[in-house]
């Protein structure tokens, strides 16, 4: 799986030429670009899982929740995030694997 995913930041130069604007304007969502089509926020989530063949019976799940349910959980957490976890502020020091990973420009 270490190769299937490859990451940039919403505001940066590389996804503001993949995606269109709207799609880049809220950094509190998660969009995954596959194979020419975009999916956001839970059907990013549930298209990630299934990508990498983890948790089938979450996956299955998630499919059969309608997306306004699974959005609405998804704005939720992505607001809360750093009070649910360990989520840190500043961002750390890459290592080179994972430099390579990322879409930087």
């Amino acid at each position: 799986h270490d190769q299937l995913f490859r990451y940039a930041p919403l505001q940066g130069n590389h996804a503001s030429r993949l995606l269109p604007r709207e799609f880049t304007e809220d950094l509190n969502t998660m969009v995954l670009l596959y194979q020419g089509k975009t999916y956001l926020r839970s059907k990013a989530l549930v298209q990630i899982l299934t990508l990498l063949g983890s948790y089938p019976l979450t996956t299955f799940s998630l499919k059969c929740i309608p997306s306004f349910l699974s959005d609405a959980v998804y704005r939720v957490i992505a607001r809360f995030r750093y009070r649910l976890g360990k989520a840190e502020q500043a961002c750390e020091l890459l290592d080179q694997e994972l430099q390579q990973k990322l879409f930087l420009d």
